[in-house]
């Protein structure tokens, strides 16, 4: 079908007819996996079609889609100081590429380049380097630019603590995930599953299963449902610990509000049977 629509727009060409930016942009985004996305930006140049910051976000997309990051923040530099030019949508699609690449540093960069371009980050862009930072297990850095947030007239949202607590949870810092979910609640904000889960996952790693257990309780009085993952990790540190009744408890619960034990949990369940025979 794009393929179909490039000969339509060869067509429209070869009869006068004016293709508008709508349309190519339209069609960039189709092909912003592909090289022929350059070619297109190109009979957009050829054609003098205003372009707009839609178009040039979408070509920055498609560089970074394809790992030419090199590309992108030339194309990014080219840009620059022109009626289109660099936005936050297209400094946070390098951002978040570089920061999945493990390149923190060079997306703290990034980051710089948009203030200095007068651009204002939004909640996403401080997301994408706080996950980086904390990948990075720069959890230090990754506080600062939360605080960071406030300044700037962002509110942190529950992704942003969401993504704090992976980042302790990920260094073994139980403490440090329990004083962001703190933060998170004092604001008023409830944490989500995903939260809760990191911590259970956290306590029981560290081997401190009543405090899991404990979460546990906090999430139903919550109206929270525990996830198959959540039930599978205090399954296994209650196994470990020879607590294989309470285990047995648990998927009795699970099965009780409708969650089918994965072939994780069953095996977790088999070992901790096998070791207490």
């Amino acid at each position: 079908m794009v393929h179909d629509a490039v000969f339509v727009i060869a067509k429209m060409k070869e009869l006068d007819l004016k293709v508008s930016i709508q349309t190519y942009n339209s069609l960039l985004y189709n092909l912003r996996h592909t090289d022929i996305m350059w070619d297109l930006y190109d009979d957009i140049k050829v054609s003098e079609t205003p372009r707009n910051v839609y178009t040039n976000s979408i070509v920055i997309d498609g560089l970074c889609q394809q790992s030419r990051l090199q590309d992108a923040i030339l194309f990014l530099q080219e840009t620059a100081g022109k009626e289109f030019g660099p936005s936050v949508v297209s400094l946070n699609a390098i951002m978040s590429r570089y920061c999945k690449l493990g390149f923190a540093e060079v997306a703290k960069g990034l980051f710089c380049l948009m203030l200095k371009y007068g651009l204002h980050p939004d909640a996403f862009s401080y997301n994408i380097l706080i996950h980086g930072l904390c990948i990075a297990g720069s959890m230090e850095e990754a506080l600062e630019f939360t605080n960071d947030m406030g300044r700037h007239g962002v509110e942190p949202d529950a992704i942003t603590y969401s993504i704090l607590a992976k980042g302790f949870h990920l260094l073994s810092q139980i403490s440090g995930a329990w004083k962001v979910i703190q933060k998170l609640l004092i604001k008023g904000s409830d944490p989500d599953i995903v939260t809760y889960t990191v911590l259970i996952c956290g306590y029981c790693r560290i081997g401190n299963v009543e405090e899991g257990l404990k979460l546990r309780e906090v999430m139903l009085s919550q109206g929270f449902k525990l996830n198959v993952i959540a039930y599978s990790v205090l399954l296994s540190s209650m196994c470990k610990s020879g607590r294989i009744d309470e285990a047995l408890g648990l998927l009795y619960e699970m099965e009780a509000v409708g969650l089918k034990p994965d072939l994780v949990t069953y095996s977790i369940l088999i070992r901790g049977l096998c070791k207490q025979d």
